[in-house]
């Protein structure tokens, strides 16, 4: 039986998962989910009504589905209560198999009535961004048409870090509207954070591990 590194809310981390960090390969969807946990439960966990991290397996099930399925994986959310979502975006059209090849972030901003697509690769995935916004709309109750906005963002240097970058840039919009962070996503996002993601993200679940043992 495989190691299991940590078990964090809905999230379980295998050794398998953590090899992943040491490079090049790209982030797993449970890598990826344990990242939106910790934003959710541990760094901004005070903002949970207003705030909605819906991981990639979930944001797949989204896009996939068609009609009334989709409420399915929507409600449970409360989409209309919520300010900001944020979504991993997978370009996967297989409803039978997992798998893909690149990630990008969608996020929802109720105040400008707007979806944000963050796409390191340069918009290879706007038209997946775009169903998942397509199926979303009737379950965050916008009193008028959402638009959708391919956001400027840091673009990759290889083949492999779309995963890191939707982690960072989900960093960023946490920051900027839950923290007022006043800069762009291009001040936040760096090369130099960039690099540094995949060695912090090796060490978070032996701290967060640490830290749920010592509440115990």
């Amino acid at each position: 039986m495989e190691n299991v590194i940590l078990s964090f809310h809905d999230c379980v981390i295998k050794q398998s998962d953590m090899n992943l960090l040491d490079g090049p390969e790209w982030l797993n969807d449970r890598l990826i989910s344990f990242f939106f946990q910790y934003l959710e439960k541990v760094k901004y966990g005070t903002y949970e009504k207003g705030v909605c991290f819906i991981d990639p397996e979930v944001c797949q099930c989204i896009k996939l589905s068609r009609g009334s399925c989709v409420g399915v994986f929507a409600d449970p959310h409360d989409l209309q209560k919520k300010d900001l979502i944020l979504l991993t975006v997978n370009d996967c059209e297989d409803e039978e198999a997992a798998g893909g090849t690149h990630w990008s972030l969608l996020v929802f901003v109720r105040h400008f009535n707007s979806f944000y697509h963050f796409d390191s690769f340069g918009g290879a995935n706007l038209e997946h961004g775009r169903d998942v916004m397509n199926h979303l709309i009737p379950f965050v109750k916008c009193e008028s048409m959402p638009s959708l906005v391919e956001a400027t963002c840091l673009q990759q240097q290889n083949s492999f870090d779309c995963g890191i970058h939707v982690i960072c840039n989900a960093e960023y919009i946490c920051a900027k509207y839950l923290e007022h962070f006043q800069g762009d996503v291009m001040d936040y996002v760096t090369l130099q954070s960039i690099s540094g993601k995949r060695k912090w993200l090796k060490k978070c679940p032996d701290a967060i591990g640490s830290d749920s043992a010592n509440d115990r």
